[in-house]
Formats: C-alpha cells, structure tokens, sequence
C-alpha cells in the first residue's frame, strides 16, 4: 500500500512539474462537464469511489481510494478529500478525472510527422506499417480505442482516442521506433518533442 501511494505522490509531482500547478491549485480548480457528459459514481470493491464518465466519445472509469467523494456544485465537480487522505492524490485525481471528462466529450488527439527519405506510414485494419529507414517495414499494433488517420501520403499522422494517456503511450510507441537524429533531423517527430541540432563533424580532409 506504501509503494502505491509512493508511485501516485511521484506521478501527481510530475504532473505538477510538467504544467507548472501546484497541488492546491489543481485541487481547488472545478471540473467543468462537457456537453452531454454524464457522471455516475458508486463504491468500489476497494472501500473507494468508482468514477464513470459517460459522453458521446465513450465511456471511461476512474477509481479513487478511500478518503476521497465527489461534490456537485451545478455542472461544476470538485473532489474533496477527507483528513488524513494523501494531498498527492488529491491532485491527482483532480487531474485525471478532468482528462476523462474532456475525453469522453471531445477526445484527444496528436499529430506526427515522418521525415525521411522513403518514411511512410500505411494504416492497416489492427495494425500500423512503419517505413522507417530500416531493411524491413516495422509493424506496431494499433490499441483498442485508438484511431490512425494518414495524409501527405503517409508522412503525417494523427492519433485520437478518448483516453489521454493511452493516446500518449501509442505516440510514444511510434517514436521509439525512430527517434529524431540530431545531425539529420530524420526520425518521428512528435509534438512537444524539441531535438537540439548538432552539426555533422567534417572528415579529414
């Protein structure tokens, strides 16, 4: 139970990092239902809270530990937590149930580009072919729930799905399977990814 909470604070820290909020900020800010998004919550096996979020994307679920309860305020919802509960999760769960409610509503959705000679990409039915530079196309399985659409003829990519960070997983996924060189700048370049370019060294002459 330690080493879970240990992992949650760790995750809500680097939320915090990452976009700049501190824990009361996010606890304190509303969370503001989508158009057509309907919450049920209902007690989980765990003696928590079982979040299901349902909207026109879909339906996704959010389980909170004990200690924690949702509050309505019109189509506002805050999460309040009880004395003693862990303010990292606190935060968390505050972030988590904001991206579930904006996914089942709108999704999410990122954009990659393929640079290279020859990079493409084709979407097949359950699968994504990958023309990487290599001897052979690489295949990556394409995750339940999550969209490909290709255009300039398979250089650009755009990924979406309901779950934020599956969507952020499967981008990722892709990038490591040709990661941006810094002398030529040919790989997979995914937004919020900069590479610092290098200068290709001369040979001797």
């Amino acid at each position: 139970m330690r080493g879970q909470k240990h992992v949650a604070s760790v995750l809500a820290e680097s939320y915090c990092v990452r976009y700049g909020e501190s824990m009361s900020r996010l606890a304190k800010r509303p969370i503001v239902l989508g158009k057509g998004v309907e919450l049920i919550e209902r007690p989980s096996e765990k003696g928590g809270v079982l979040v299901s979020s349902k909207g026109p994307k879909g339906e996704l679920e959010l389980e909170m530990s004990p200690g924690f309860s949702l509050r309505r305020e019109g189509e506002e919802i805050y999460i309040d937590a009880e004395e003693g509960a862990d303010p990292a999760l606190h935060g968390l769960y505050c972030a988590l149930l904001s991206n579930q409610c904006k996914g089942v509503s709108v999704g999410f959705s990122s954009e990659i580009r393929l640079v290279g000679t020859g990079y493409r990409a084709i979407v097949q039915p359950k699968a994504l072919e990958l023309h990487l530079g290599y001897s052979k196309p690489r295949l990556l399985d394409i995750p339940q729930g999550i969209t490909v659409k290709e255009s300039d003829k398979g250089t650009k990519l755009e990924i979406q799905g309901i779950d934020k960070r599956e969507v952020g997983q499967f981008v990722a996924d892709i990038h490591r399977m040709r990661p941006v060189s810094p002398y030529s700048g040919k790989g997979v370049h995914c937004p919020g990814k900069h590479v610092r370019r290098k200068a290709v060294k001369g040979g001797k002459k």
